[in-house]
């Protein structure tokens, strides 16, 4: 079945990156086409091994976009893991995801973004956070 080939393809892609391989452009494609898959498949509850390769890519397409800085397209895969990870109560990456938007939306200036982020992650949070509470002094100073 083709789906099947896609997501070994999609899995050696994401063990060559965790191995320290730098993402190719032609393997966006593939992981694109993975995240369609699981995407699809994603109400039918995904197993754990399977929901962290889905999750590791949305980060990996986000970042590579982000690289090419095509900030729609990273921020929306950003927003995707987000909800995955929060609906799987994976709090972790729900999180991380709100890191890279914090910083994408801080770095175009984009304030308001910057603070409806931030305000999601104080909902989630459970502590103090260095990070999160510098975007926090960004978007404070600016408005």
């Amino acid at each position: 079945m083709v789906e099947d080939e896609v997501i070994v393809d999609c899995k050696e892609i994401l063990d060559g990156i965790r191995g320290g391989e730098q993402m190719k452009s032609e393997d966006v494609a593939t992981l694109e086409k993975g995240f369609d898959i699981l995407h699809s498949n994603e109400s039918d509850h995904l197993g754990s091994e399977i929901s962290e390769d889905y999750i590791s890519i949305m980060l990996n397409l986000a970042t590579y976009y982000e690289e090419v800085e095509q900030f729609e397209k990273s921020i929306t895969y950003l927003q995707k893991m987000y909800s995955f990870a929060v609906e799987d109560n994976k709090i972790l990456f729900a999180k991380i995801s709100l890191h890279f938007q914090a910083n994408i939306f801080a770095s175009n200036e984009d304030f308001e973004n910057l603070e409806i982020t931030c305000q999601l992650h104080d909902s989630l949070n459970d502590g103090e956070d260095d990070i999160m509470d510098a975007y926090k002094a960004v978007y404070l100073l600016e408005n």
